[in-house]
């Protein structure tokens, strides 16, 4: 498998929705799951080729040949991952502000990495890090359509700082469909990624590209070696997913996670048809840490609806020991 490395400089602000909330409209969070990537590609592949395309990235997406990590920020020079859900081997001793910060920290800067490692382990410290990488705000809007009187709403937004962003990881077989993705990407940019895309939110500008094989920044190399370390002892999730059921109960062996809520809604594209529910499926958030890696699926998550609805659930892993 090899990797790339995307970065999405956001000219707008975004808006994407918390699918653990029945109001998150009114809530931003601040990037998205590989799932939500995953769904804007398929479209993006519909509009771009029609069918033959949308049934390529499915095709390679269910054959593990083409494999994405959910968006994840960058503040200035500094690529961040998730913090892995688990605890120190020791216990933490400190004041009570320093483990507040840590409590609150989602993301470690991989430049700190191997310091967190060895803080998990036991060994020596490791100070919180919280890069901002943007601010939350709030926009009044009135709906009209379909009312007898307007009623006002709130609409939850994520504005980015200069020099942040996302980024993402992808894992491909080779250079065509790498080529293909990448087309995908530039097109998609174009209409936006998250939610209110056709009110001009989630539209970004691709400000770097990297092939992580032989790329000589050392927080590029540190993210390769994890990305192909198969003999660690742990594997950290990049990615939101699930397991196939046949591989749950290997999967929950000594495994330390949380659980992510993926609901929503999609709109069919037959004529006339109103947006309907998808089915709920409860996925390991990223940052899950597993004592073996599990391959995870492409979902039908139509509900009998009058053609499939895919769900990405396909992790890339770090080995990293634990």
């Amino acid at each position: 498998m090899r990797y790339y490395l995307c970065k999405f400089s956001f000219t707008t602000a975004v808006h994407f929705g918390d699918s653990r909330s029945a109001r998150s409209l009114e809530n931003s969070k601040h990037s998205f799951c590989a799932d939500t990537f995953f769904s804007a590609l398929c479209h993006t592949a519909l509009n771009m080729g029609g069918e033959d395309n949308l049934n390529k990235v499915y095709e390679l997406s269910k054959s593990g040949n083409l494999l994405f990590s959910d968006a994840m920020p960058y503040v200035n020079e500094e690529f961040c991952i998730p913090k892995f859900i688990t605890l120190p081997k020791k216990k933490v001793e400190s004041d009570s502000d320093i483990k507040k910060k840590f409590k609150k920290m989602d993301y470690i800067p991989l430049s700190k990495i191997n310091e967190y490692i060895n803080f998990i382990n036991g060994v020596g410290s490791f100070e919180p890090v919280k890069l901002e990488a943007g601010k939350d705000s709030t926009l009044v809007k009135v709906a009209i359509k379909g009312l007898k009187e307007t009623e006002p709403y709130s609409m939850g937004l994520y504005n980015f700082n200069e020099n942040c962003g996302l980024y993402i990881i992808i894992g491909y077989d080779n250079t065509e469909t790498l080529g293909f993705v990448k087309d995908l990407i530039k097109f998609l940019s174009y209409s936006g990624i998250g939610g209110k895309i056709s009110s001009g939110y989630g539209k970004f500008v691709i400000d770097d590209e990297i092939e992580l094989e032989g790329y000589s920044d050392q927080q590029i190399k540190e993210l390769y070696k994890m990305l192909n370390n198969e003999n660690a002892t742990s594997f950290v999730s990049l990615t939101t997913a699930l397991p196939l059921d046949s591989e749950i109960n290997d999967t929950m062996e000594n495994a330390t996670y949380s659980l992510d809520r993926r609901a929503g809604f999609v709109q069919s594209f037959a004529e006339g048809s109103t947006p309907y529910k998808k089915r709920t499926q409860y996925f390991f958030s990223a940052g899950s840490v597993f004592k073996k890696k599990f391959l995870g699926d492409i979902y039908d998550v139509s509900d009998g609806e009058t053609h499939p609805v895919y769900r990405y659930s396909r992790p890339l892993f770090l080995g990293v020991n634990l």
